[in-house]
């Protein structure tokens, strides 16, 4: 079909190697059985953690047509990040950052301590865009207007689950959606619309079957490899022990046993991607030029530059870049846990200059860390 191959190109011309399409209305039963009960059963052992937000809207969740009125389907897309494809190309990478970077030795990235997918612009703002532009132009394509809404993991919609109805990869024992040949180190990013455009828009229905019959076998690296052990079985992870939430989305001080951690972290963890068989052997993608690592704040800042900043210094550094999502009290925090983790001998002094912080967190975090070091 002619119109199929024009939106197959027009879908590659953008980046996107790997698209389906979920079905409302032949398929939603699969989800509200087994993926609605799952998530209700995790809030109910308050494994989200302080996420409260994740309670509110379930209706929406188990209803799409509350997020768009009679949506029909979900055109699903994965957008590989650099980070991703650095990792599974080390000699590409060190050739790359010894001639286009220039790293302090003290840098925070050097260390390898930043969750990759936050190199890069926010990428909610990215990819909203992306989906608004092919959305205009698959209208064009199809000769017909109808609505959509772009969904990028800040409204109530299972992401991943869909994206496994559609086949484009299997949930990991770690949660994670994993493509064979892409691995994990992608975003899922999905258009919701009322048109019937499933014939026309899957990219994937020769991949389907071999994919649906995936899994991760006996393999448990993933599980093994969780420094905090915060996986209380395969496909359970409670946030209240994870490294991610701790360092992102808690916005309060962290108990004692996790501080030793932060020697090892700044913001987030990939510890159970990069453990991953299937992130070690991987296609080559195109990625998103604003996904690359040239607007990446922590290659040219230190731990001590990111404790002692003021809020200027946080737009200056992270606007317009996912690291917001921990918020300034929440980087700072963050700093002064890895600089007492690694016994920075600069930390006393750096505590001294915040005593007087006008932040709460700051001021509890200095509290518990004066508190350790006399200990």
């Amino acid at each position: 079909m002619k119109l199929k191959k024009e939106i197959l190109d027009l879908l590659n011309q953008n980046g996107i190697l790997s698209a389906g399409v979920f079905s409302f209305e032949k398929n939603h039963s699969l989800i509200l059985e087994k993926d609605i009960p799952a998530f209700q059963k995790w809030l109910s052992e308050n494994a989200h953690a302080k996420m409260t937000f994740l309670e509110n809207n379930i209706e929406a969740r188990k209803d799409p047509s509350l997020i768009l009125p009679n949506v029909k389907n979900a055109l699903i897309f994965l957008f590989p990040y650099a980070a991703g494809h650095r990792v599974r190309n080390k000699k590409k990478e060190n050739a790359h950052n010894n001639i286009q970077l220039n790293h302090n030795s003290e840098s925070i990235l050097a260390k390898k301590l930043i969750s990759k997918y936050v190199y890069g612009k926010d990428y909610h703002k990215v990819l909203k865009k992306q989906l608004n532009l092919i959305a205009t132009k698959l209208q064009k394509q199809i000769g017909n207007p109808f609505q959509f809404r772009a969904v990028v993991d800040s409204i109530p919609f299972f992401d991943r689950a869909y994206a496994r109805e559609a086949a484009l990869g299997f949930i990991g024992k770690n949660t994670m959606l994993i493509r064979p040949g892409m691995g994990s180190f992608f975003f899922i990013a999905t258009l919701l619309t009322d048109a019937s455009i499933q014939d026309i828009c899957d990219l994937n229905l020769e991949n389907k079957n071999a994919i649906l019959n995936l899994d991760c076998g006996d393999c448990t690296k993933c599980l093994d490899a969780c420094p905090t052990q915060a996986f209380k079985k395969p496909y359970f992870l409670d946030a209240n022990r994870c490294l991610s939430y701790l360092s992102i989305e808690h916005r309060d001080i962290v108990d004692n046993e996790f501080i030793p951690h932060f020697a090892n972290t700044i913001y987030g963890c990939d510890i159970c991607q990069e453990v991953c068989p299937y992130n070690l052997v991987t296609s080559d993608f195109k990625i998103l030029k604003e996904f690359s690592n040239y607007h990446n704040p922590f290659q040219i800042i230190t731990a001590k530059d990111m404790a002692l900043m003021d809020t200027d210094q946080y737009e200056k550094w992270f606007g317009g870049t996912a690291a917001t999502r921990a918020k300034y009290q929440g980087l700072v925090r963050n700093a002064l846990y890895h600089l007492h983790s690694v016994s920075d001998s600069s930390l006393p002094a750096i505590l001294d200059k915040l005593c007087a912080s006008e932040y709460e967190l700051i001021l509890k975090t200095v509290m518990q860390l004066r508190v350790l070091q006399k200990a």
